[in-house]
């Protein structure tokens, strides 16, 4: 049985249980990474740490870009596209 992690979809932009997207089927990244100021986790939607305040945006982008380079995001139709 799979572990019920926190993960985020980089497609759809939003909270995500699973290694897969339930709405796009696309790879999800996982939903926080370490503060690089106080080592809190914190969310890779955010601009600044929750914990000491600090801004995290130039550390959020590289570990996106980072993640996204082991999981490329492939595009999948939707229902439409299904014939």
């Amino acid at each position: 049985m799979s572990e019920n992690k926190s993960t985020y979809c980089p497609v759809c932009k939003g909270p995500r249980f699973g290694a897969f997207c339930f709405r796009c089927g696309g790879p999800t990244i996982p939903a926080t990474l370490e503060c690089p100021h106080c080592k809190e986790q914190v969310s890779v939607i955010s601009n600044f740490c929750s914990e000491c305040g600090k801004p995290i945006q130039e550390q959020v982008k590289n570990f996106m870009a980072k993640e996204l380079q082991r999981k490329p995001v492939q595009q999948v139709p939707g229902p439409e596209g299904a014939r």
